[in-house]
This record gives structure tokens, C-alpha cells and sequence, in this order.
């Protein structure tokens, strides 16, 4: 994802965007990749989770599959992490709600989700972009 993203995107002489898997890491480690892919970088952090209702139910009903949410934002006081969720699971046959759009989840639960994922394939999930 890193080299299409380079590709495709006008970073010039920007830091261009790279991986990292958050298999090994802890959720402090988490937020200070987000911090420095928005406020360094000056680009969105996007993880690479599996969809687990443990993890993102205040608004997901129904285990998915992976996919990537772009991350926008965090709060260092509140210990929070904002990003869109871009998959709504109300379009498809899980009888799900409608689940697309901005969402601000605690770090330690985005972080729990994130070691999840990477649990289930590692090398694979579990991965943020930076």
C-alpha cells in the first residue's frame, strides 16, 4: 500500500508513507505512530483491521472482514482516536446499521482491535500506514 500511495499521491519532498505492523507494539506506541504520520507527516495514519463487533460495536453489529480506515486525528488528553469508517453495513445483507463516517473510539480499544486483527494474520492485518 506505502509504494501506491507514493505513487499516486504528490508528496514531493514529504516523508513518504510507510508501514508498520502493530503486532509487537503497545497502544502508547499506537498513538505516537498516529501522532507522527498527522502532525509529522502531515498525512492520515490508515490501519489495516479485521472488523470485530467486540471492538467497534458502538456502531458494528456483525463480524467483517479486513479493511483500511483512514485515521484523521486523536486526542492526547481524552486518549481518543478519530477516523472514517468507510464501510456501511447497512449496503449489504448483515443486517447491520448504517456504520460509514467519522468515529472517535478510545485508544486502547482501537489498539485491541489492531492486535486482533495482526493475531489473525500476522504480517497481513494489524498494519498501519504511516
Amino acid at each position: 500500500m506505502p509504494a501506491v500511495l507514493n505513487y499516486y499521491t504528490s508528496r514531493g519532498d514529504s516523508t513518504p508513507y510507510t508501514d508498520i505492523s502493530t503486532g509487537a507494539s503497545s497502544a502508547n506506541d499506537y498513538l505516537a505512530y498516529v501522532r507522527e504520520a498527522i502532525y509529522t507527516n502531515n498525512h492520515p495514519a490508515i490501519q489495516q483491521v479485521k472488523l470485530y463487533k467486540a471492538f467497534f460495536f458502538p456502531y458494528v453489529r456483525v463480524n467483517h472482514g479486513g479493511h483500511f480506515q483512514p485515521v484523521n486525528g486523536y486526542d492526547t488528553v481524552a486518549r481518543t482516536v478519530i477516523f472514517t469508517e468507510v464501510y456501511d453495513e447497512a449496503t449489504y445483507t448483515s443486517g447491520g446499521a448504517h456504520t460509514g463516517g467519522p468515529k472517535e473510539l478510545p485508544v486502547t480499544l482501537v489498539f485491541a482491535a489492531n492486535q486482533a486483527s495482526y493475531n489473525a494474520m500476522p504480517g497481513v492485518f494489524g498494519r498501519l500506514v504511516i
